[in-house]
């Protein structure tokens, strides 16, 4: 919510000088409360300026509102590869036996590359 007040009482209106309406955001003209009006996505845009005026019908003044989108994990990461596997008891340690593939849709690929996959191994026996 951005506030303002009128030392002479007149009463205020709030409105976002955005000219071209290009912010996904809109303001309550007499609250101004500033709510999502649009799509906000954190890949493609991660921080928004909003310029917030109030006017008294005879003076403007206005700020300028910061809006920092924060990332949500949005996909869950996919992995490409064989659900089984075969490799020989005499097999050395060490040896790769299976190669998987791993894609995220969530970031950029500058992002990405700082994620962290962790997989375990578990054995099982066939009886």
């Amino acid at each position: 919510t951005v506030e303002a007040y009128d030392v002479e009482g007149d009463r205020l209106l709030f409105f976002l000088n955005d000219s071209a309406g290009a912010v996904p955001f809109s303001i309550n003209e007499t609250t101004g409360d500033v709510t999502v009006s649009g799509l906000v996505d954190f890949e493609s845009q991660s921080f928004f300026s909003l310029p917030v005026c109030v006017t008294d019908s005879r003076f403007v003044e206005c700020v300028v509102l910061e809006v920092n989108v924060t990332d949500v994990n949005e996909f869950p990461p996919v992995l490409l590869g064989p659900s089984a596997v075969l490799t020989g008891q005499d097999t050395p340690i060490g040896t790769l036996v299976s190669f998987y593939n791993i894609s995220d849709e969530d970031g950029s690929s500058a992002a990405r590359a700082f994620d962290v996959a962790v997989y375990q191994v578990i054995a099982t026996r066939a009886n």
